[in-house]
């Protein structure tokens, strides 16, 4: 199926669960977010498509700095399988997944597989250096080089303009 929203096109809330395999998770308002999973919640993507597509500027900060396809406030997040991410506007300003670690809600999320197009990049709201304990990549395609998050023991290996996360050796 397709889901198509402003704000947001999916909202992991209340302790809930999100199991997403197919379909496509399009966000295309001012402060866009594909997927946004809120503390004490787990989202599963193992397929499917969450996508932003948004070029609308803050009035405040010049910039769309709320638009990513995947939101972590709190709570779990695993991405793997064939699940594919993009940003496919505004590019400079838009991050694949905003993480907070802020106000005792601490993201955990960990990448085994998927495709990620756009700038790469998790922007984190709160202890940055808290953040990058919490991320885990240890799989996927992605546009640009994700060796800051990688999971002990796994290397991003460049071939044909993409960087390839696999296990060491």
């Amino acid at each position: 199926g397709t889901i198509t929203g402003g704000t947001y096109g999916m909202e992991v809330q209340k302790n809930g669960t999100a199991n997403i395999s197919g379909g496509t998770i399009t966000a295309t308002g001012e402060s866009s977010y594909g997927v946004e999973v809120r503390t004490n919640c787990t989202a599963n993507i193992s397929g499917g498509t969450m996508t932003v597509n948004t070029d609308v500027t803050d009035e405040h900060m010049g910039i769309s700095h709320w638009c990513e396809p995947i939101t972590l406030r709190g709570g779990w997040l695993n991405i793997s399988g064939t699940a594919e991410v993009t940003v496919t506007a505004n590019t400079e300003n838009c991050n694949l997944v905003y993480v907070t670690n802020e106000e005792g809600r601490v993201g955990r999320l960990n990448i085994s597989g998927g495709t990620f197009n756009g700038p790469w990049g998790f922007y984190s709201y709160g202890d940055f250096d808290k953040s990058l304990e919490t991320i885990k990549v240890s799989g996927g395609t992605y546009l640009e080089d994700p060796t800051d998050y990688l999971a002990t023991g796994y290397v991003a290996v460049q071939a044909d303009g993409k960087w390839v996360v696999s296990p060491a050796g």
